[in-house]
């Protein structure tokens, strides 16, 4: 998928273990995203740490918030680990008020 605008939302692999995340990732968005982590799985090793980049993230939501939680699940049931950086504030602050700062890792 590539970045067109900011209206959509959009996953690409920047660097080896590294995926960015570009757009909106708000209720309409999060159905396009919903099955894409077997692409994350795929263009990873099994022991390699899947990083998603959220810098380039316009918004994101708690819809957004429950597709993260879901890529992690999927991930450790396989054995995978999977970390994202640089989440949008508005983000963090609903993580922060659902208590779920230790699940997803966020400081």
């Amino acid at each position: 998928m590539n970045k067109k605008n900011n209206k959509g939302i959009y996953l690409e692999k920047t660097e080896e273990g590294i995926f960015t995340v570009s757009g909106q990732l708000i209720f309409n968005t999060v159905s396009k995203l919903l099955n894409k982590i077997q692409f994350l799985m795929d263009e990873t090793t099994q022991d390699q740490l899947i990083i998603i980049d959220c810098s380039s993230l316009s918004r994101m939501d708690s819809a957004g918030i429950a597709l993260l939680l879901d890529w992690k699940r999927e991930a450790s049931l396989v054995g995978k680990n999977i970390e994202f950086r640089k989440l949008p504030l508005q983000a963090k602050a609903i993580i922060r008020a659902a208590r779920l700062s230790r699940i997803l890792a966020i400081d």
